[in-house]
């Protein structure tokens, strides 16, 4: 699946495409989320939960790597390979 085709579906949709076909890379907190990064096949993804209530709050699929800076200092590179 290509980013664009990802982004074109509704919440839920993208939920569960990232539950099945995604690999989990790496966990952030904020006030007000817990945000899951995944990377699928040829993009990454986000899955934010939030934190009142443990309901998805957005799925977003990107590929800039700006958006992956805030998980730097958690992702190992070798899980990729896997």
């Amino acid at each position: 699946m290509k980013l664009h085709e990802f982004n074109r579906n509704i919440h839920e949709l993208r939920a569960a495409l990232v539950a099945k076909h995604g690999r989990f890379l790496a966990v952030r907190s904020t006030k007000d989320h817990e945000i899951c990064l995944y990377c699928m096949e040829n993009f990454f993804a986000e899955v934010w939960y939030r934190k009142s209530d443990s309901e998805i709050a957005l799925v977003r699929g990107f590929t800039g790597v700006s958006i992956l800076e805030p998980y730097l200092d958690s992702i190992e590179l070798p899980q990729l390979a896997h």
